[in-house]
């Protein structure tokens, strides 16, 4: 149940000159939420910041849909929860609703919150960001379970590859991703640009190519990339290759 602030609480402008909700939420309850919507005195740029408590015992994967709006028109963000977290934006109102995504240690009770003031986020190297849930068997080389941010792709010849679509109207701008593998009794075996790549693509259009040595950074991904493809090169009986995607999120 969508949880949103009275008139009596929230009255335009609250006296403090900012704005705030909290709520109980649950591990895998998909029909819980915890929210709120506000419209400013006037367009401004304003700061969302978000709060998890007992976090530690729910390990909670929470995603806040914001949505910062001027004249009826609408601009549509979403990013990971967690303790901390903040993302900027201009708006003339600002509608915010925390969803619960876990998919593991579910049934376990967490708090959430949410508070909105005038302000911009700091300035730091990363953005804020979005660990998305990959689907189960999403490509031929998919795993049995969903899982969070991770890929993993057989080795095998021809290149086995997985495919993740990237979220579409979320303001996704780059993306995070680093490589590994496993061999023999779990050591991490040493990766070339011999053993894997990534391909952003639109569609049926290459966008571009990302080799494992540019890996383990930003990469700006442009407004048109749908598609991200991950190879292992290695032939069969050499490990899997094992991805961890983030997204950077604009604001």
């Amino acid at each position: 149940m969508l949880v949103l602030p009275s008139k009596a609480s929230n009255p335009g402008r609250a006296l403090s000159g900012g704005w705030s909700k909290s709520g109980n939420m649950t591990t895998g309850n998909i029909q819980q939420a915890v929210g709120m919507q506000v419209e400013f005195p006037h367009a401004d740029e304003y700061l969302v910041q978000f709060g998890i408590q007992d976090g530690l015992a729910a390990f909670p994967n929470a995603v806040a849909d914001i949505d910062w709006s001027v004249e009826g028109n609408t601009v549509h963000r979403t990013i990971s929860v967690s303790n901390g977290a903040a993302i900027a934006g201009c708006g003339q109102a600002c509608k915010v609703r925390i969803r619960d995504a876990s998919i593991i240690n579910t049934g376990v009770g967490y708090a959430a919150s949410v508070q909105i003031s005038r302000g911009n986020r700091a300035s730091l190297e990363e953005p804020a960001t979005l660990v998305p849930v990959v689907p189960a068997g999403a490509t031929a080389s998919g795993g049995l379970n969903p899982t969070i941010g991770i890929i993993s792709v057989a080795s095998g010849l021809p290149p086995v590859f997985n495919t993740v679509n990237i979220p579409q109207d979320s303001g996704v701008i780059s993306v995070f991703i680093t490589a590994a593998a496993r061999g023999a009794a779990s050591v991490l075996t040493p990766l070339t640009d011999a053993d894997g790549y990534v391909v952003v693509g639109a569609g049926a259009t290459l966008l571009k190519i990302i080799p494992i040595s540019e890996l383990g950074r930003w990469i700006p991904l442009g407004p048109q990339a749908s598609q991200l493809f991950f190879f292992n090169t290695m032939a069969a009986g050499n490990p899997r290759l094992t991805f961890s995607l983030t997204y950077g999120i604009d604001g």
